[in-house]
């Protein structure tokens, strides 16, 4: 059952990340698909940093333009951020407060003083998505591991192909556009990203550079006292850029089949449940055939987490994953291909999901395979919770998969699901 399990948690994140690779710089560590899934689920390091944000555009006679902004973004430790949008004369122009927790957005006027106040209930409206775009095909390569700015960052580059006539392009010819990102990991957030359009002479490059890893004061992600707050009409459907549930509780249902060296068929089932709130905290029960808890695995939002053992009544500590990865102590990644492609946007169980195809291609000899092998994943992820993913199938040689979220239950769970019993022994 564990190893089902951290098969089902790579497999995760893999479809959610899209964190293919390809050849990564000599000695570069990179992160193991089990440690991105819980550096991922980390969803709230606090930080500080300065945003440069700059814009080159060539035109036709080749002649170049370049704009550049500067903003300042604050991030708290439940999640709330504050970005601040600097005029050309160095002043705060204009602020935004977002408190994704209670589903509230301030945006504050300096000038005049006054904010206004967005207030979205998700389950009040009618869900609109902006379905991908079907027929694209993407190609990623993980570019490795580098510093940037303080930060351990990974990097990945992907390159995206876009069929004739998709995009105006009247021609039976392929466009093309890439997007360098290098992300932290220890800090959930893009720390540098590129994207060129070179049909469109366009390149845009945000470069975040100050990084603080300290706490920010409370008083920044409230609105001033001396500030008028007006409240904006509520939009009649949420749209795909609006906030997404973040908390629930989901039943996750895992079938696998696996053949065995003399040709039987080996098919197991098992069942966790998943508890999100809306801090990042994450509790991941695992029963039995009978519905019982055998294990429970609690994850707060720094990565460190506890194994509590019902039978024993023992929480043994699963260290501060973030912490690891700020010190280097990482697994490598074997080079390897990816590609995806947009499969657009479905009803599944009632809720409006994202869904994309990708297939990697795992060299000789890499796990005992005498010949080069091809894994084909199917996920489907949530247009309107976040970080749940509704189906996937995994497809390969070795073993077939498939995950399903059942039961999803909206809501805040009961504070109590993640700490450890007072009746319970921890264990370093």
């Amino acid at each position: 059952m564990k190893s089902n399990l951290l098969l089902a948690l790579s497999v995760s994140i893999f479809i959610t990340a899209c964190a293919a690779s390809g050849p990564a710089p000599t000695n570069a560590p990179t992160v193991s698909p089990a440690m991105r899934y819980v550096m991922m689920s980390a969803q709230n390091p606090p930080y500080s940093a300065d945003i440069i944000s700059e814009t080159k555009k060539t035109l036709a006679d080749g002649k170049q333009i370049t704009t550049q902004r500067v903003s300042k973004i604050y991030r708290d430790s439940v999640g709330r951020t504050r970005t601040e949008n600097m005029s050309d004369d160095g002043m705060v122009s204009s602020i935004h407060i977002i408190d994704l927790g209670n589903n509230i957005f301030y945006t504050l006027s300096p000038s005049s003083k006054t904010a206004t106040r967005k207030v979205y209930n998700v389950g009040s409206y009618q869900h609109e998505t902006t379905p991908s775009k079907p027929g694209r095909v993407h190609a990623s390569k993980l570019l490795g591991i580098r510093d940037i700015e303080g930060v351990q960052a990974e990097g990945t580059l992907i390159t995206t192909e876009i069929p004739a006539g998709v995009q105006g392009n009247r021609d039976p010819v392929t466009m093309t556009m890439t997007i360098e990102t290098w992300r932290s990991l220890a800090l959930n957030a893009t720390v540098y990203s590129k994207m060129t359009g070179p049909q469109q002479g366009v390149t845009i490059s945000h470069r975040t550079t100050n990084i603080k890893l300290d706490e920010p004061a409370p008083a920044l992600f409230v609105v001033p006292s001396d500030y008028t707050i007006v409240d904006a009409p509520p939009p009649a459907k949420v749209g795909a850029y609006l906030p997404m549930t973040l908390s629930y509780t989901a039943d996750i249902i895992i079938e696998s089949e696996k053949k065995t060296a003399d040709g039987n068929l080996i098919a197991t089932t098992n069942t966790m449940r998943e508890y999100h709130d809306s801090t990042g905290r994450i509790r991941t029960d695992i029963l039995d055939k009978d519905g019982a808890v055998v294990r429970s695995l609690i994850r707060d939002t720094d990565g460190a987490g506890y194994s509590l053992d019902p039978f024993t009544k023992t929480a043994t500590k699963t260290g501060d994953i973030a912490m690891m990865i700020r010190n280097g102590d990482t697994m490598p990644i074997p080079p390897r291909t990816f590609t995806s492609k947009m499969l657009g946007t479905r009803d599944i169980g009632g809720m409006q999901a994202d869904g994309m195809l990708s297939i990697n291609e795992i060299p000789a000899n890499e796990k005992g395979n005498r010949d080069p092998m091809t894994q084909t994943m199917e996920g489907w992820n949530s247009l309107e919770v976040k970080n749940l993913t509704l189906y996937l199938k995994s497809t390969d040689p070795r073993m077939n998969m498939i995950r399903r979220a059942t039961n999803i239950k909206r809501g805040e769970p009961a504070p109590a699901l993640f700490a450890v019993p007072p009746d319970y022994t921890v264990v370093p």
